[in-house]
């Protein structure tokens, strides 16, 4: 069961209420560059190309921004 708004266990906000992350199509995560990779190795390894491709996008974005700040 997924609720409709999950609490983040490193909650950097001293708001009580959690904050809608779940969509009906969509799920919003905070992932660490480093968990990213390892997720894009995962889907790899099990042959989701595509959607490997896609994150690994994310992640050159990622370290693009943080190269250039």
């Amino acid at each position: 069961m997924i609720h409709r708004a999950v609490v983040s266990e490193e909650s950097r906000s001293n708001n009580p209420e959690p904050r809608l992350n779940v969509e009906p199509d969509e799920v919003h995560l905070v992932l660490t560059g480093l968990e990213l990779d390892i997720i894009v190795d995962a889907l790899r390894s099990v042959g989701n190309v595509e959607l490997a491709d896609r994150m690994e996008s994310v992640l050159r974005r990622l370290g693009q921004n943080h190269t250039s700040s």
